[in-house]
């Protein structure tokens, strides 16, 4: 009965001990098959997918030799990687990831999808976030897409939080954008980025940016409310009626350390009303705020330019433009 037993225990050991070196092999495998048979082993995925759906697909863990995601990593963690699967246009391959988010430090713990390319020999091309959260301190953007087999079209909420109180409020910036990859450059490129206007009320942003300044609370205007601009002018387009009131916009943000936003809006001055040489003069300082000195010179001369043209005294140009142009 013990030599029965030791046959028994013995033999089992044996079988153990191969699966182990069959599973090691395999992992070993896996690592060194190399971008074909990783590429051959994934699911094949019918276009269009919607992110919606992507949980319902069921994904195999893989290692992170085809995954690329840039992230500072002493800062966030990468968990359950995740592939979902696989599509092609045009002889480029495509690959679905999955991977958890972790904010360590920040408490938020984010299911994000993500899209990569390859060419067809493997080599890396690029990436996009195509559905998930992605958040830090003060805020998040959520992401919903769908892949079709000539765009990647993708919804953008921004959410920010109160800090102070850790109570949450919305920032009111709903964006749509879509992509397309470009095969010759070999990266996706944005086509189309549209806001939601629903939200955004000109004259409710003017005087709660009006009464921050007076307030004289700096970093709201300059956080909060700079992120605003590229949507206002979107959902409000400069005209003769608010016009004045975006020129005081652009004093705050200045005045507030966001020279950015203050850009925004003086480029569509700029290109509504070219003739206004003061709008040229601070454009170009914004732009010199922000370390833009090519840019900037190219306001400043536009400036020389319309002074010269409506006969303006030279003595008004400011002396630092000067030395400015001389750098």
């Amino acid at each position: 009965m013990k030599l029965k037993n030791s046959s028994w225990y013995l033999n089992l050991s044996v079988s153990l001990i191969l699966v182990l070196l069959l599973a090691g092999s395999q992992k070993l495998q896996a690592q060194q098959y190399g971008f074909t048979g990783f590429y051959n082993s994934l699911h094949r995925l019918s276009l269009p997918v919607d992110t919606r759906s992507l949980k319902k697909l069921t994904g195999h863990t893989c290692d992170n030799s085809f995954f690329y995601y840039y992230f500072d990593k002493n800062y966030f963690t990468l968990d359950n990687l995740k592939v979902i699967g696989k599509f092609e246009v045009r002889n480029c391959k495509f690959v679905i990831y999955n991977f958890s988010l972790l904010g360590e430090g920040e408490g938020f713990h984010e299911n994000v999808y993500l899209v990569n390319a390859f060419s067809e020999g493997g080599n890396y091309l690029d990436n996009i976030i195509i559905s998930g959260r992605l958040g830090g301190e003060g805020g998040a953007d959520i992401f919903s897409g769908k892949i079709t087999e000539t765009e990647f079209l993708m919804k953008i909420k921004e959410e920010y939080y109160e800090s102070s109180t850790g109570l949450n409020y919305e920032v009111g910036i709903e964006k749509e954008e879509s992509y397309t990859f470009n095969f010759q450059t070999r990266k996706f490129e944005m086509i189309k980025e549209a806001y939601v206007c629903k939200k955004l009320n000109f004259n409710l942003f003017y005087k709660q940016i009006k009464n921050a300044f007076q307030d004289s609370d700096r970093k709201i205007i300059g956080g909060d409310y700079a992120l605003k601009i590229k949507p206002l002018l979107y959902c409000n387009p400069l005209s003769t009626k608010n016009v004045d009131k975006y020129r005081d916009i652009v004093h705050y943000l200045d005045k507030s350390g966001a020279p950015y936003g203050a850009i925004n809006i003086l480029k569509a001055i700029t290109e509504k009303y070219p003739e206004k040489r003061e709008s040229w003069l601070n454009l170009g300082d914004a732009q010199w705020a922000t370390e833009d000195y090519s840019e900037a010179k190219k306001s400043y001369q536009k400036y020389f330019y319309i002074i010269k043209e409506q006969n303006g005294e030279v003595d008004e140009i400011p002396g630092y433009i000067y030395e400015r142009m001389e750098e």
